[in-house]
């Protein structure tokens, strides 16, 4: 069905109220996805996090259906940033927000929670899929490493990994 274009209110064919309301809509949607964004990683942020989480657990009460958690922490990033440099860990940062992005599925939720911490929500998913997903992430970072011109930096994490079952 298509809809019928609004009606200006002057009863006029060109209508600047309506182009303006359109455009302050568009600038909404934009302002509310920069919101929950981290502006350097892309991955969502932690008032995403906190947000989407919720609704994950209350759609788990509501269903049944398992919300898996995980909690990921990057290895001595410290020692990134100290040796190479904050421009080099921020490097770090994005690469790692990619590999994520690659080792989930559009549901996921992979959030950037802090510094060097991220955190994935999986909705619908079991205990044994999280654990898999984890792994998948982990050898992933291990496996990827960052090239700098002269050198490669390994990275490696340590994850927490849970389940919400809604009991």
């Amino acid at each position: 069905m298509s809809q019928t274009p609004p009606i200006c209110p002057s009863r006029i064919a060109s209508c600047d109220i309506i182009t303006e309301l359109v455009s302050l809509r568009e600038e909404v949607s934009t302002l509310a996805e920069l919101v929950h964004t981290d502006t350097l990683t892309g991955l969502s942020n932690f008032r995403y996090f906190i947000q989407a989480l919720r609704q994950e657990l209350e759609r788990t009460r509501r269903t049944g259906h398992a919300t898996g958690l995980i909690m990921m922490d990057l290895d001595f990033f410290k020692k990134v940033n100290d040796q190479w440099g904050h421009d080099v860990g921020n490097k770090a940062l994005v690469l790692t927000s990619r590999l994520i992005r690659a080792c989930v599925r559009k549901m996921d939720a992979p959030c950037r929670y802090g510094g060097e911490e991220f955190a994935i929500i999986l909705p619908a998913t079991d205990r044994y899929d999280t654990l898999i997903v984890a792994e998948r992430v982990r050898e992933m970072v291990a496996s990827t490493p960052l090239v700098l011109d002269d050198d490669e930096i390994v990275l490696t994490a340590s994850f927490g990994v849970d389940i919400f079952s809604g009991s």
